[in-house]
């Protein structure tokens, strides 16, 4: 109501919520990418692959998914500006974007990386009403059993099952569209961006050419 038929304002104001709206998704992602790691640590202790060169390249991948989005989350307010009519805190728009594009990006592959980790198990594994029968949880301890207890295994593969099936199939949905799409970021991360410096550091190696 207020911005009616103000573009100007209106624009501004659409594109400060978009902001916004990115850090939280930069923030609650990287909450979700850390419990990821911890996921796939214990899966790959259990699994008894935890010292496997390409198992610890998909931990990795997974390290610096959670680790990345953190920079940025606290990069974005560490380097904020403030508004001066308000004295509010305005996220800085290029660590925001980002992160938000680098999570949008990358989902996926650190879906890849947990499969990888936990293998064929996390089909084949039983289910929940299978764990429920007290004749079948014996059998399940006896043969589940790794580097852990089978018990214990089952339920880090009920966790890994929801993680990559049906919270990753909603999530791989969310991390492309949420909060604004990969196209968005990618277009803020354009206009925003100072690109001075940059030419001006070009501009000075080419006044050096004679």
């Amino acid at each position: 109501v207020f911005v009616y038929k103000d573009v100007e304002r209106g624009t501004r104001l659409a594109l400060l919520f978009a902001l916004w709206h990115r850090l939280s998704a930069v923030s609650y992602r990287a909450g979700l990418a850390e419990y990821l790691v911890g996921l796939g640590k214990l899966v790959a202790e259990a699994n008894g692959i935890d010292e496997v060169p390409h198992i610890q390249k998909d931990m990795v991948d997974l390290i610096a998914f959670a680790e990345i989005q953190k920079l940025c989350a606290k990069m974005a307010a560490y380097e904020c500006t403030k508004d001066d009519g308000t004295g509010i805190a305005i996220p800085n728009a290029i660590y925001t974007n980002i992160g938000k594009l680098y999570s949008n990006e990358n989902y996926l592959n650190v879906m890849r990386s947990l499969i990888d980790i936990g293998g064929g198990l996390i089909v084949t594994a039983p289910s929940g009403d299978d764990y429920a029968n007290e004749e079948l949880r014996r059998d399940i301890g006896k043969y589940l059993r790794g580097a852990i207890p089978g018990e214990e295994r089952f339920k880090l593969f009920l966790l890994l099952r929801e993680a990559i099936s049906l919270l990753g199939g909603e999530e791989s949905v969310i991390h492309i569209h949420a909060e604004g799409s990969i196209r968005a970021s990618l277009i803020e991360l354009y206009r925003t961006y100072n690109f001075d410096e940059p030419k001006r550091i070009i501009g000075k190696l080419l006044s050096q050419i004679k």
